[in-house]
């Protein structure tokens, strides 16, 4: 998520500060974005795909890799959001498979 307009007021024109902190200039307030870029090295993001494959906890994966938890649950989203991202149409919807019905709301 970019930091493009302030969700309270929604105004457009935002100020970066020294602090990292972004200030509305219509009602001044100062405020910290929560989302900053995921920044990790190409073999952290093929550790971090590698435990998501093999079914490993977030825990255990920050423990195996050296990485904070934090950033590890961050790529762990970002993965699954891809995957979503990539879905057939065909799986859209409720399918009936041995009696027990996958997907739909």
């Amino acid at each position: 998520m970019t930091w493009n307009i302030f969700p309270r007021c929604h105004c457009e024109k935002l100020y970066r500060m020294s602090t990292g902190k972004r200030r509305c200039s219509h009602s001044r307030y100062d405020f910290r974005p929560h989302r900053l870029p995921l920044y990790l090295a190409r073999d952290q993001r093929i550790v971090n795909i590698t435990w998501f494959l093999l079914e490993q906890s977030s825990q255990s994966n920050a423990n195996k890799t050296g990485i904070e938890r934090k950033r590890v649950l961050r790529t762990l989203t970002w993965i699954r959001r891809a995957l979503i991202r990539d879905v057939p149409a065909i799986f859209s919807g409720t399918d009936e498979v041995d009696k027990t019905y996958v997907g739909g709301h």
